[in-house]
Protein backbone atom coordinates (compact mmCIF):
# COMPACT_ATOMS: atom_id res chain seq x y z
CA UNK A 1 0.00 0.00 0.00
CA UNK A 2 1.18 3.46 -0.68
CA UNK A 3 1.49 6.09 1.96
CA UNK A 4 -1.46 8.24 0.75
CA UNK A 5 -3.83 5.29 0.92
CA UNK A 6 -2.75 4.44 4.48
CA UNK A 7 -3.29 8.04 5.54
CA UNK A 8 -6.78 8.07 3.97
CA UNK A 9 -7.72 4.88 5.86
CA UNK A 10 -6.36 6.27 9.10
CA UNK A 11 -8.20 9.56 8.61
CA UNK A 12 -11.46 7.79 7.74
CA UNK A 13 -11.11 5.56 10.82
CA UNK A 14 -10.38 8.54 13.04
CA UNK A 15 -13.40 10.46 11.71
CA UNK A 16 -15.66 7.44 12.20
CA UNK A 17 -14.41 7.12 15.77
CA UNK A 18 -15.06 10.83 16.41
CA UNK A 19 -18.63 10.56 15.09
CA UNK A 20 -19.32 7.49 17.20
CA UNK A 21 -18.01 9.00 20.42
CA UNK A 22 -19.90 12.26 20.01
CA UNK A 23 -23.16 10.43 19.27
CA UNK A 24 -22.96 8.24 22.37
CA UNK A 25 -23.57 9.34 25.92
CA UNK A 26 -21.64 8.15 28.92
CA UNK A 27 -22.89 5.07 30.75
CA UNK A 28 -25.49 6.00 33.33
CA UNK A 29 -26.13 9.38 31.74
CA UNK A 30 -29.84 9.88 30.98
CA UNK A 31 -30.95 10.92 27.50
CA UNK A 32 -31.53 14.66 27.17
CA UNK A 33 -34.84 14.51 25.27
CA UNK A 34 -36.39 11.14 26.08
CA UNK A 35 -39.67 9.91 24.60
CA UNK A 36 -42.71 9.57 26.87
CA UNK A 37 -42.09 5.94 27.87
CA UNK A 38 -38.40 6.48 28.49
CA UNK A 39 -39.14 9.68 30.44
CA UNK A 40 -41.61 7.86 32.70
CA UNK A 41 -39.05 5.14 33.40
CA UNK A 42 -36.26 7.65 34.08
CA UNK A 43 -38.38 9.88 36.29
CA UNK A 44 -39.71 6.89 38.22
CA UNK A 45 -36.12 5.84 38.98
CA UNK A 46 -35.12 9.35 40.03
CA UNK A 47 -38.26 9.74 42.16
CA UNK A 48 -37.61 6.36 43.79
CA UNK A 49 -33.97 7.28 44.44
CA UNK A 50 -34.91 10.55 46.12
CA UNK A 51 -37.71 8.97 48.14
CA UNK A 52 -35.50 6.07 49.27
CA UNK A 53 -32.76 8.48 50.36
CA UNK A 54 -35.22 10.51 52.42
CA UNK A 55 -36.87 7.41 53.92
CA UNK A 56 -33.44 6.07 54.87
CA UNK A 57 -32.61 9.38 56.54
CA UNK A 58 -35.83 9.21 58.56
CA UNK A 59 -35.11 5.64 59.60
CA UNK A 60 -31.54 6.46 60.55
CA UNK A 61 -32.51 9.42 62.74
CA UNK A 62 -35.40 7.59 64.41
CA UNK A 63 -33.22 4.58 65.14
CA UNK A 64 -30.49 6.80 66.54
CA UNK A 65 -32.97 8.60 68.78
CA UNK A 66 -34.63 5.44 70.10
CA UNK A 67 -31.87 2.82 70.11
CA UNK A 68 -28.66 4.72 69.47
CA UNK A 69 -26.25 4.26 66.58
CA UNK A 70 -22.48 4.42 66.29
CA UNK A 71 -21.52 7.90 65.13
CA UNK A 72 -19.29 6.56 62.36
CA UNK A 73 -22.10 4.44 60.92
CA UNK A 74 -24.50 7.39 60.97
CA UNK A 75 -22.02 9.72 59.30
CA UNK A 76 -21.04 7.27 56.58
CA UNK A 77 -24.70 6.53 55.84
CA UNK A 78 -25.55 10.24 55.70
CA UNK A 79 -22.62 10.88 53.34
CA UNK A 80 -23.96 8.19 51.02
CA UNK A 81 -27.51 9.59 51.20
CA UNK A 82 -26.26 13.08 50.41
CA UNK A 83 -24.40 11.73 47.38
CA UNK A 84 -27.53 9.92 46.19
CA UNK A 85 -29.56 13.14 46.44
CA UNK A 86 -26.90 15.13 44.58
CA UNK A 87 -26.90 12.48 41.83
CA UNK A 88 -30.67 12.88 41.49
CA UNK A 89 -30.18 16.62 40.99
CA UNK A 90 -27.48 16.05 38.36
CA UNK A 91 -29.64 13.56 36.46
CA UNK A 92 -32.75 15.75 36.62
CA UNK A 93 -30.77 18.70 35.27
CA UNK A 94 -29.82 16.60 32.23
CA UNK A 95 -33.37 15.58 31.35
CA UNK A 96 -35.73 17.93 29.50
CA UNK A 97 -39.20 17.01 30.78
CA UNK A 98 -42.46 17.11 28.86
CA UNK A 99 -44.29 20.41 29.34
CA UNK A 100 -46.70 19.04 31.96
CA UNK A 101 -43.79 17.74 34.05
CA UNK A 102 -41.64 20.88 34.13
CA UNK A 103 -42.91 22.19 37.49
CA UNK A 104 -43.00 18.85 39.35
CA UNK A 105 -39.56 17.87 38.03
CA UNK A 106 -38.23 21.25 39.15
CA UNK A 107 -39.79 20.72 42.57
CA UNK A 108 -38.22 17.25 42.84
CA UNK A 109 -34.85 18.73 41.94
CA UNK A 110 -35.27 21.49 44.55
CA UNK A 111 -36.19 18.97 47.25
CA UNK A 112 -33.21 16.78 46.42
CA UNK A 113 -30.81 19.75 46.37
CA UNK A 114 -32.08 21.25 49.63
CA UNK A 115 -32.10 17.93 51.44
CA UNK A 116 -28.62 17.02 50.19
CA UNK A 117 -27.31 20.20 51.84
CA UNK A 118 -29.27 19.51 55.02
CA UNK A 119 -28.15 15.88 55.22
CA UNK A 120 -24.53 16.96 54.70
CA UNK A 121 -24.92 19.46 57.53
CA UNK A 122 -26.31 16.74 59.78
CA UNK A 123 -23.47 14.42 58.78
CA UNK A 124 -21.00 17.04 59.99
CA UNK A 125 -22.95 17.84 63.18
CA UNK A 126 -24.43 14.44 64.01
CA UNK A 127 -24.51 15.10 67.77
CA UNK A 128 -26.84 18.09 67.39
CA UNK A 129 -30.23 16.74 68.56
CA UNK A 130 -32.11 19.87 67.49
CA UNK A 131 -30.67 19.53 63.99
CA UNK A 132 -31.63 15.84 63.92
CA UNK A 133 -35.20 16.79 64.78
CA UNK A 134 -35.32 19.55 62.16
CA UNK A 135 -33.92 17.22 59.48
CA UNK A 136 -36.37 14.49 60.47
CA UNK A 137 -39.28 16.92 60.11
CA UNK A 138 -38.16 18.29 56.73
CA UNK A 139 -37.23 14.98 55.08
CA UNK A 140 -40.49 13.49 56.38
CA UNK A 141 -42.50 16.26 54.71
CA UNK A 142 -40.50 15.96 51.52
CA UNK A 143 -40.75 12.15 51.40
CA UNK A 144 -44.52 12.46 51.76
CA UNK A 145 -44.68 15.12 49.04
CA UNK A 146 -42.70 12.92 46.66
CA UNK A 147 -44.79 9.82 47.39
CA UNK A 148 -48.20 11.45 47.49
CA UNK A 149 -47.97 14.33 45.00
CA UNK A 150 -44.91 14.49 42.76
CA UNK A 151 -44.83 10.82 41.73
CA UNK A 152 -48.33 11.07 40.29
CA UNK A 153 -47.71 14.44 38.64
CA UNK A 154 -44.52 13.20 36.99
CA UNK A 155 -46.10 10.04 35.58
CA UNK A 156 -48.86 11.85 33.65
Amino acid sequence: MNRARILRYMLASLLALCFLTTACRAPGEPPTHPGTGVYRDLIRRETDSAHTALATTKLLIRTAQTQGLPQTYARVTLRSISGDLRNVVVDLNQIHPPTAAIKPQGRLSTIAAQDAVLVTLLQRHWDDRALQTAVLRQVGRHADEIANILSAQLQH
